[in-house]
């Protein structure tokens, strides 16, 4: 026969560990686990949590793979659009740089033609004296419009036939 290892505890270590065991016996959820039918019931319980939680996880995972997919649609499609927005907003901003140029140039042109304006109607009305002033009248003759060609006059042959 083996030769078993004892150990020496005390009296006191002793009742706690009995009370501690007869604790652990009283409590319920020991009990319920004498009972075959409610040990299955948990374990059904616990199999629909995870089937529902697994269930959740896929549904996520489908739903990003849609997000993921949508988003490279997007880019996609958005992609050489915003280059051909970029492409016209500097076209534009070149124009708006052009008329502000323009505009500039026409500011500084009236700043230093209406004193020279202002100065030579004083010269005429100083002159002249009571003078009016006499309007150029403008002609509004119509040219007259080029005759309408013939059906035969616009079709001309070429080549050999």
């Amino acid at each position: 026969m083996a030769k078993k290892e004892y150990e020496i505890v005390s009296h006191d270590t002793l009742d706690s560990l009995r009370d501690e065991l007869d604790r652990l016996k009283s409590t319920q959820d020991f009990e319920e686990t004498k009972d075959p039918t409610m040990l299955a019931k948990s374990m059904n319980d616990l199999q629909k949590s995870l089937k529902h939680f697994s269930d959740m996880f896929e549904q996520a995972t489908q739903q990003m793979k849609m997000e993921e997919e949508e988003q490279d649609f997007l880019v996609n499609t958005l992609q050489p659009m915003s280059k051909k927005l970029e492409a016209k907003m500097d076209q534009i901003l070149s124009q708006n740089e052009q008329i502000a140029k323009g505009i500039v140039a026409v500011a500084d042109m009236l700043k230093t033609e209406i004193p020279k304006l202002k100065q030579g109607m004083l010269q005429i009305q100083t002159q002249g004296g009571d003078q009016s002033y006499e309007r150029p009248t403008a002609s509004f003759e119509r040219n007259p419009l080029p005759p309408i060609p013939s059906p035969a006059e616009g079709k001309k042959k070429y080549g050999l036939f």
